[in-house]
Parts: structure tokens; C-alpha cells; sequence
């Protein structure tokens, strides 16, 4: 019991509502291992999320699916498998004092929009002088590394990064020139500067995203920094009667438990600078407005509705924002975990541990889809209708306008949905509908509005 009591006095210090277990971090700068060096002295509070609810779900069995010949009645034998981090939270949606959404929730819609590319890799060696020796002398412009193919692809001049497996020697940064791969020499521009022990220190490089950067970290005071994270999906849940919230699933490489200490330590810097976090409100589902766009003007061959005896009643072609009654939105980038052996630590345990791991995540296709449910009109029978194809033979596009942001879906791939009606007399229909891509890649990004 007083363990419970200083948990949750360590989140009321900090002004949490009562019931809050969380408070979570967004974090950019990279962290693979080896190369771990998180300073939370450098947190931005700007990118602090504060989900209703948190689920860490670590997954790795440590049982063999067969029995084996020779056992007893209980098995003898057991397998570590492979490990995954997956993350999932309910995030009530804010907007802040410039009257768009929190940075928390942008940020992780703009990470799922550029999931589509999957997280980097990096290239890592071992390295050993030219001339073998336990020491990396200063003043070093050559060395062999051992893992030439993952530098080779590589334009140089390269920055890299010498580094040592249990950071007892400082980090340096140096340049490759050259890279002769018959040879497995690297050419630095100008000489190191930093003595090192040859057996503890790696070489290690990584690609720069041309765009944004899908990949991010996650600090949380309950479970440490949760690295190398990408958004898998996130969807929106838009009711008239209920505050906007998002769930969100994350998967995640590795976590680290040693920066609580650190923020346990220095719980007073902590606590001012959550103090200094602007105000907020939630945004609620009544201020959104389901606005009509055009689309491409192109019918792909399809009849038109006035074509069709299923519109040759009452029918309608326009959803009136004030009949609808829910909106589901999903994003999914339907990501896989890849695992392989790329651990270069002389330790075997630490290669063991490090490779249980996945490396990175790559998306198997990005898909927008979603449904709106709205009721009847006044007049029972002038109900609008969906007919299933694209966005140019159902009235153009949509916009979804949450009042301090909205979503523009221009080309949409309509489905017929279901109709029903209860014992109060309300009918109520649901379509369905998933976003296409004009381009080779169209971005549903958040745009800033101030609709009401």
C-alpha cells in the first residue's frame, strides 16, 4: 500500500488529474543501440502527450510449440523467442492556445501519415586498425571495418560516428572519403582525436529521410524510453455527443529503463516544466461540419445515380452535417517487424538480447479507410444515399472540419453501406468509404482551421 500511495503522489505533484498513470514525452533524436545516448535534459515540453489510457504489451514467449521425443508428461524443454514492444493508447484530442490541435496529437498524426516509408536502418561495424594493435592512436585517418557491405551504399563525403560498446569513451564524429571495399579501409578527412581501445569501439552510419522522419521515441515516466517507434495505426471516433479521442497503436525496438532514475532524481526540474505547459481544451464532436469538395471531374465508365433505379425515389446525393451522428476514421500502414543479426557487440549475451529485437518495420501499403453514420431527415424519405464507387459520381470529395483542424479526402472509393431503423423511429444509415491517391502518394495531413 504505500508503494501505491507514492506512485500516485508522484503524479498529483505534478498536477495530474486524479486517476492519470502516465505522462508521455515525444522525443527525435535517434536512439539504436549501441549508440544509446538519451539526454532528458534536452525534452521539449511542447511535445508532451497525456493519453486517458496506456498499454505496453511486451511480447516474448519463452515456450517450445512441440514436444519432443523422450519428454515426460511436462516438457523438459523450453525456446526465447522473439520480442515485440507494442504500444496502445486512448488520446483525448486538445487544441492549445493558438487555437490548433496539441502538438502531442499532430505529431503522431504526421508520424503515421509518413509511416508508409518504414523506419531506417543504419550500417554498424567493428573496426580495427590498419596496422593491428589494441589501440586506435590519435591521429588515425584509416581504419578496416569488418561490415563493408552496409557502408558501400553510402555517398560520400559520409558523417559517421566512433563510438564504444559500453560508452567508457567518448562519442567522435568523422567524415569518410573514401571507401575501398578490397581493402575494407575507411579514409577519414582529418585524424581522430580521441584514443581508443580497439575490442570496445564500433563504427556506425545512418541515412538522412528526404522528407519527415516516420521514426520517433517515446518517453514515459511509468515504462522508460520506449525507441526506435513507428505509428501503425491511429483512428478518430467523431461523435456530436462526446469529446474527440484517437486510439493509437505503436510498435516500438527496444526500451530503456534507466532514464526514470534520472527523472526521479530530478522530480523539481520536472515538475516546473510541466508547470510551463500552455493550457488546453478538449475539442468536441459538435464542432465538427462534413463539408462536400470537388473531385476528379472523370466518372471511370460508371453510371451516374440519375441512371440508377436504386436513386429514382426520394433519394438524395448530400450528407447534411447536422443528420450525422458518427464518423470512424482509420489510418493503417499494416507495418512488419524484420529481424536479422545485426549486432556487432563482442559480448554474447548482449548480441543475444540485441537481435531478439526487430531491426525496423516496413509498411505493407498505407490504407485510409472510414464510415459515416448519420439519420434521417425530418421527411423520413428523403434519405441520401452512397452509390459504391468513386468520389466523382457521389457528389465530389469531403472535408471533415473538427473546428480547430479538418481532413481533406478528395478521392474516395464509396461503399454501399446498411440502413435501420429502431423502435424510437429513427433511421439511421452507414456508408463507408477509403481514400485513393491521385499522385503516387497523397498525404491526408492536418490542416489549422478555425471553423465553428
Amino acid at each position: 500500500m504505500p508503494y501505491t500511495n507514492e506512485f500516485r503522489n508522484f503524479y498529483s505533484n505534478l498536477s495530474l488529474n486524479n486517476g492519470f498513470s502516465d505522462l508521455l514525452f515525444i522525443v527525435r533524436d535517434e536512439f539504436y543501440e549501441p549508440d544509446f545516448a538519451f539526454n532528458p535534459i534536452a525534452l521539449d515540453y511542447k511535445y508532451v502527450v497525456q493519453p486517458a489510457s496506456l498499454t505496453l504489451n511486451t511480447e516474448q514467449s519463452s515456450e517450445l510449440d512441440k514436444r519432443l521425443a523422450g519428454e515426460g508428461p511436462l516438457p523438459n524443454t523450453f525456446s526465447i523467442a522473439k520480442q515485440t514492444l507494442k504500444l496502445s493508447m486512448d488520446l483525448p484530442i486538445r487544441a492549445n492556445i493558438s487555437g490548433f490541435v496539441e502538438n502531442g496529437f499532430a505529431s503522431l498524426w504526421d508520424f503515421a501519415v509518413h509511416g508508409y516509408m518504414g523506419t531506417k536502418t543504419g550500417a554498424i561495424s567493428s573496426v580495427e586498425p590498419v596496422v593491428s594493435s589494441s589501440i586506435i592512436a590519435i591521429g588515425t585517418t584509416q581504419l578496416i571495418i569488418k561490415n563493408m557491405v552496409e557502408f558501400l551504399p553510402f555517398t560520400l563525403p559520409k558523417q559517421v560516428t566512433l563510438a564504444s560498446f559500453d560508452n567508457s569513451e567518448a562519442n567522435e564524429n568523422v567524415i569518410i572519403t573514401n571507401i575501398d571495399k578490397n581493402t575494407r579501409t575507411v579514409t577519414f578527412q582529418s585524424p581522430t582525436t580521441i584514443q581508443r581501445t580497439t575490442s570496445k569501439t564500433f563504427i556506425v552510419g545512418r541515412d538522412q529521410y528526404v522528407d519527415k522522419d516516420p521514426t520517433f521515441s517515446l518517453l514515459s515516466l511509468r515504462e522508460g524510453l520506449i525507441s526506435n517507434c513507428a505509428v501503425s495505426k491511429i483512428s478518430l471516433n467523431i461523435t456530436s455527443e462526446n469529446d474527440l479521442s484517437a486510439n493509437i497503436d505503436i510498435e516500438s525496438s527496444f526500451i530503456n529503463r534507466s532514464p526514470q532514475t534520472y527523472l526521479y532524481s530530478n522530480f523539481e526540474t520536472l515538475q516546473n516544466n510541466i508547470r510551463k505547459i500552455p493550457g488546453t481544451r478538449v475539442i468536441h464532436g459538435s464542432n465538427t461540419r462534413l463539408n462536400y469538395i470537388s473531385a476528379n471531374p472523370g466518372t471511370f465508365g460508371l453510371a451516374l445515380p440519375l441512371d440508377d433505379k436504386f436513386f429514382n425515389g426520394f433519394q438524395g446525393l448530400s450528407i447534411s452535417s447536422f443528420l450525422v451522428k458518427e464518423i470512424d476514421i482509420t489510418l493503417e500502414n499494416n507495418l512488419e517487424e524484420l529481424y536479422c543479426q545485426p549486432s556487432v557487440n563482442p559480448s554474447r549475451l548482449s548480441r543475444q538480447r540485441y537481435n531478439a529485437h526487430p531491426i525496423a518495420f516496413s509498411c505493407n501499403g498505407q490504407k485510409l479507410s472510414g464510415s459515416i453514420k448519420y439519420i434521417s431527415p425530418l421527411a423520413p424519405h428523403t434519405f441520401a444515399e452512397i452509390m459504391s464507387g468513386s468520389s466523382s459520381v457521389n457528389n465530389g470529395g469531403i472535408e471533415i472540419n473538427c473546428g480547430d483542424f479538418k481532413l481533406t479526402l478528395r478521392e474516395l472509393a464509396w461503399s454501399v453501406g446498411e440502413s435501420s431503423m429502431d423502435s424510437s423511429g429513427q433511421i439511421i444509415k452507414t456508408v463507408k468509404f477509403s481514400l485513393l491517391s491521385e499522385n503516387f502518394t497523397t498525404l491526408p495531413i492536418l490542416e489549422y482551421s478555425n471553423n465553428y
